[in-house]
């Protein structure tokens, strides 16, 4: 099952049921109320809207995404005692208020015990990873959102910026979801967390010195994965998220013309390259990064091969799924908004969805290199 943690603002409750609201306990508590999230020592519905506004990055509202946990603003606000502050939190106080979840802990005093002094993030979460970032599909991914600039191409953050976003959002979501599915007809589950809004600690912004994105490069791996080790705390994330694997995405904001096609790179494909990564250009020649271009992409971050060329496989097998017009997605992509591609029987193998493949005895394709 694809898990996403976009945030979707739910439809506030209407003002005129505010009179009928319960309130929380009295406000002598000093560690807070489950729920309070204004400070205001009740619990109404001027707090779900304050979580919904911290949420959406309104001035003067708290960051939930930057805040230590252990702050008892943070402890207020997380309503549903899921660990994480989201809509789901402001949610969870309406149903309270309007007596839909009578166990709700909403109105509580915060326990002591649970409130600390804010601390520093130790420094182990930093320690580069001793393997592959994505060792096999099969499992929870953590796609890891970065939106970089170079010398040439940049984020502006204006309207225009946002609704490319917005659309590499959705696209990154049918590709997962595709991509599930897949998983789903050898018997495997795969589930795959991201959140590509800037304020969620899966999303990061990256500047870089340089025209890095004229030209299809290894040089551009350096660059990333040195990003990745110094800013991002992988296993932290990995053991917050209860996940297996990470793979981090690039998104470069290129115009429309733009010669250089997105790419990847996999410890698979790279030995020795143990920050699986994708490099998208949100623009490039006359088409966007698609979702079945996306698919393709993560799909390379865990071993798959490129079909449409001779390198990693013949010239004769390129050439015999030419013939028979293959819709295998390492073979092609398309242009569109959906994924009509097929996933075969051997990009299951390179991925790790069965242990078989005819196709690598009969063509002399190499042997997947975790069977070797």
């Amino acid at each position: 099952m694809k898990k996403s943690l976009s945030i979707i603002i739910a439809s506030a409750l209407v003002l005129s049921i505010f009179a009928a609201l319960p309130f929380g306990v009295s406000a002598d508590n000093k560690y807070g109320i489950l729920g309070d999230a204004d400070g205001s020592g009740i619990v109404n519905i001027f707090d779900s809207s304050y979580i919904q506004k911290g949420l959406t990055g309104t001035k003067d509202y708290p960051d939930y995404s930057k805040m230590d946990k252990s702050d008892v603003r943070y402890l207020t606000a997380d309503a549903d005692l899921s660990g994480t502050i989201n809509i789901f939190d402001a949610a969870a106080i309406q149903h309270f208020l309007v007596g839909a979840d009578t166990e709700s802990q909403i109105g509580r005093p915060i326990a002591a015990e649970s409130v600390t002094e804010p601390t520093e993030p130790a420094a182990e979460i930093m320690t580069p990873l001793s393997s592959e970032s994505a060792k096999t599909i099969d499992g929870t991914t953590l796609l890891i959102s970065i939106f970089a600039d170079d010398s040439v191409y940049q984020w502006t953050w204006d309207d225009q910026d946002r609704e490319i976003r917005e659309t590499m959002g959705e696209y990154v979501q049918t590709a997962c979801t595709w991509l599930t599915a897949q998983s789903a007809r050898y018997g495997k589950e795969s589930c795959f967390i991201y959140d590509l809004d800037p304020k969620s600690d899966l999303c990061y912004r990256a500047g870089f010195s340089g025209d890095l994105c004229s030209v299809m490069t290894i040089s551009m791996y350096d660059y990333e994965s040195s990003f990745a080790k110094d800013n991002i705390p992988v296993q932290s994330l990995l053991k917050r998220y209860k996940a297996d694997n990470a793979v981090f995405m690039f998104f470069f904001n290129t115009p429309e013309g733009h010669p250089v096609n997105p790419y990847s790179i996999s410890n698979a494909t790279a030995p020795g390259y143990d920050y699986e990564s994708i490099t998208l250009f949100v623009r490039f020649k006359s088409y966007l990064s698609t979702p079945s271009g996306i698919a393709h992409e993560i799909l390379h971050c865990f071993g798959a091969y490129d079909l449409y060329y001779a390198k990693r496989v013949p010239q004769e097998y390129v050439d015999y799924l030419k013939e028979h017009n293959s819709m295998d997605i390492m073979y092609r992509t398309n242009a569109g908004p959906r994924i009509v591609e097929e996933l075969s029987e051997l990009d299951a193998y390179y991925i790790g969805l069965t242990d078989t493949c005819g196709e690598v005895a009969k063509w002399n394709l190499p042997i997947a290199p975790r069977l070797q």
